[in-house]
């Protein structure tokens, strides 16, 4: 069952935003309220999944299989 949310959320996502997430779905997704919630989770290294900056863009990205991988994680600790 886990599999299958982490799959269809992984599609959903990735039709939705590509392989990468930045800006505010991204953060939504995470569940923070705002920007500056997500960057002080990134800059206190507790953001849930691994972030990164691309050179000569702005913001931080995160692919969008480790979103999806840690929203079906969450409902496996309930289980």
């Amino acid at each position: 069952m886990i599999r299958n949310f982490k799959k269809e959320t992984y599609n959903k996502l990735y039709e939705e935003y590509g392989p990468l997430m930045w800006g505010e779905p991204l953060y939504k997704t995470l569940g923070y309220n705002n920007n500056t919630a997500f960057r002080q989770s990134v800059y206190r290294k507790k953001c849930p999944v691994d972030v990164f900056e691309i050179d000569g863009r702005k913001g931080r990205y995160a692919h969008t299989h480790e979103v999806a991988a840690w929203l079906a994680s969450l409902g496996a600790k309930n289980e």
